[in-house]
């Protein structure tokens, strides 16, 4: 096999690797969301909190595609639920800031605690390089795909 043939087959079977991911990814989150009673842009939300927070209101519509009336729905709904808070910032009285409370916290929190002994066994099983190469082509994945869905252009062709 030629070097391109080689590097279209390395190259296909990460995009078949990174799609069984999603795959995966999806099927986790349609369990969490089952068990949770949340959903889809509900645990989208309270994710996006658990990473980086506080969060706008705005920003919150743009990682779910949500529109400004449909986000207010869904912060009421997780409000009421006591998984967060909403307070207005000091700088901007208009402002609010959107953030989680313990008890939002503890939900993500176990969500991710209950993956976290898995991968801590496949990380014993790769071993320190092993986990760097993994981690090196982790975020080289995540950094194509943001970039493939930043620009339309390199998504689909144009219409002939």
């Amino acid at each position: 096999m030629g070097d391109d043939a080689q590097r279209w087959s390395d190259g296909a079977a990460i995009l078949a690797a990174v799609r069984a991911i999603g795959s995966a990814t999806d099927s986790y989150r349609r369990a969490v969301i089952a068990e949770s009673g949340l959903g889809t842009a509900d645990l989208v939300t309270l994710s996006l909190l658990q990473r980086e927070e506080p969060q706008q209101a705005s920003r919150i519509g743009e990682s779910t595609g949500l529109t400004p009336g449909s986000v207010t729905a869904l912060l009421d709904r997780l409000e009421d639920r006591g998984y967060l808070t909403r307070v207005r910032t000091d700088h901007d009285r208009r402002s609010l800031e959107v953030r989680l409370t313990p008890t939002g916290r503890a939900l993500g929190n176990a969500v991710i605690n209950a993956l976290l002994p898995a991968m801590e066994r496949i990380a014993d099983e790769l071993g320190p390089d092993g986990c760097r190469i993994a981690l090196t082509a982790f975020a080289k994945v995540s950094a194509t795909l943001n970039a493939f869905a930043a620009d339309p252009r390199l998504r689909l062709p144009e219409p002939r």
